[in-house]
């Protein structure tokens, strides 16, 4: 096909989508690889599909498309698993398998490990949870609620101390500096020792917010896990929400056991049968 059109015939088009760079295309400006209506068939049946599945665009589903993906790690080279269909006509089943392994056995011996394996793992250690709650989760939250940061909070407000008394002493050299009544090698090293104490200072203050924070956030885990797990009866089926909701990360051990991190605090051993 050959267009004829002028320049004045090409529409421009402007999309703007939130927290997205906007972007400019000129429509019919060169011959099409697939025809405007193969297209826009294949992309309706895309979102019905997600429709289908209740999958909408922004959802961490739409962008993972697997419950475990970037969550399993090697326990013995550190790399990250990935997903691969193994067999052949109607025996496929799907395996997880160590990155380095593939790229090098010699470096790395894991084999892959079957994602029916991990899933009925998961359901036993699911199990496990609902009927150890009271003795496992909330003993856990207590000891975690009962945790006092009145010690954190008063070493914050003294770095804050130091922190002001710190900016005066530079903020006094830099003057003395300027009327000439210290000398340059002086001020340079003195400037040096208050900016490291600085540094120092601003280190501790954040490692110590962090800490409270960090137990904040396991606080909420553990009482959003033992909320879910009183209503739960007995499971036999894999629910792929769990992983969302609880699962931090999984370590492969070995062929026959696997550890789940979950995101209250709890790192839970289980065997893969």
């Amino acid at each position: 096909m050959i267009f004829q059109k002028t320049y004045s015939d090409f529409q421009f088009k402007r999309h703007i989508n939130r927290g997205e760079r906007n972007q400019y295309y000129m429509q019919d400006h060169h011959e099409a690889i697939v025809s405007r209506e193969d297209f826009e068939s294949a992309q309706r049946l895309i979102a019905q599909r997600a429709s289908e599945k209740g999958v909408k665009k922004g959802d961490p589903r739409y962008q993972r498309r697997f419950p475990f993906t970037r969550k399993i790690i090697c326990g013995e080279c550190g790399a990250a698993l990935k997903r691969h269909i193994n067999g052949c006509g109607n025996s496929k089943y799907a395996v997880w398998v160590c990155k380095q392994h593939l790229e090098d056995k010699d470096v790395c011996s894991m084999k892959a490990i079957p994602e029916e394996a991990i899933e009925q793992a998961f359901i036993t250690m699911m199990n496990k949870l609902v009927f150890a709650r009271k003795e496992m989760l909330q003993e856990l939250l207590d000891g975690v609620r009962g945790t006092s940061h009145k010690g954190n909070l008063l070493r914050i407000s003294q770095i804050d101390s130091r922190i002001e008394s710190n900016t005066e002493r530079r903020e006094t050299l830099t003057t003395l500096m300027t009327k000439g009544y210290i000398e340059p090698a002086l001020f340079a090293k003195e400037s040096n020792d208050l900016s490291q104490e600085w540094d120092q200072l601003l280190s501790e203050k954040e490692r110590l917010v962090q800490e409270i924070n960090g137990n904040m956030k396991k606080t909420e885990a553990i009482a959003d896990i033992l909320k879910y797990t009183a209503r739960m009866e007995i499971c036999r089926e894999f629910d792929p929400e769990w992983v969302e909701l609880f699962l931090d990360s999984i370590t492969v051990n070995s062929r026959q056991e696997l550890t789940f991190h979950l995101k209250c605090g709890l790192n839970l051993r289980e065997r893969i049968d």
